[in-house]
């Protein structure tokens, strides 16, 4: 039998809780709601720590905007996203983000991608 998840300990991560914990919390989450799928507070509880997850994961612009920079990110946030829209819980606020991160997903898949370039970034002297 596994033992129950103390989820009252997960409802408010520490600010400064590295990736790492975030990801220790939403792996507990998700193996409580294999013990109980039907409990709406864990529900609530892992769509609310997938959307954190997926502002924390991201790259931030100079004006603290998230971006999907990588394809590690952007792999992560639609999963993430989809997790969230089959939970189905979270709030309107925490569906109507996953929709829009989906979307935002969807959009990226018509961008083409390149690796930056390694040469160096010192103008060139005129000739």
């Amino acid at each position: 039998m596994v033992p129950p998840t103390d989820v009252n300990a997960l409802e408010n991560p520490r600010v400064n809780s590295s990736l790492k914990d975030l990801f220790a919390d939403l792996k507990r989450l998700e193996d409580a709601i294999t013990t109980d799928p039907g409990d709406e507070e864990i529900r609530d509880r892992l769509a609310r720590a997938l959307a954190e997850s997926t502002v924390r994961v991201r790259s931030l612009t100079r004006d603290d905007r998230p971006v999907m920079t990588t394809r590690e990110q952007r792999e992560f946030c639609a999963a993430a996203a989809d997790r969230i829209i089959e939970l189905g819980a979270g709030g309107t606020a925490v569906q109507e983000t996953a929709r829009s991160l989906r979307k935002e997903i969807e959009a990226g898949e018509e961008w083409t991608w390149r690796a930056r370039s390694r040469r160096s970034r010192s103008p060139r002297r005129p000739r």
